[in-house]
């Protein structure tokens, strides 16, 4: 497997612009059904659920790019450093077209 094609993109380093391209991804029907909040996240919402994870270790997600493309975010969170333990999710862009 070439993992050399992947980049993992902090959400604390995020643009703008892809701050809004993951809300978009979180209030897709698809993708906000399997949320813990199954309503619509409103921009401030999102632009504090990304500010307060610069501050919590139990938490870190990440915009996953392949190539030239976003393909969908990975997030571990309930982060234990002392019995290294985490819990993971992952979505995939519902926008997205996947081809071979």
């Amino acid at each position: 497997m070439v993992l050399k094609e992947f980049e993992l993109i902090n959400f604390t380093d995020l643009s703008d612009s892809k701050k809004e391209l993951v809300l978009r991804w979180r209030n897709h029907k698809e993708i906000k059904k399997w949320m813990y909040n199954s309503n619509d996240i409103t921009i401030l919402e999102h632009l504090n659920f990304i500010n307060n994870l610069k501050k919590d270790k139990t938490k870190i997600y990440f915009l996953v790019k392949r190539r030239e493309d976003y393909i969908g975010v990975i997030d571990f969170t309930n982060i234990n450093y002392t019995d290294l333990e985490c819990e993971f999710g992952l979505y995939v862009n519902p926008f997205l077209r996947v081809s071979g």
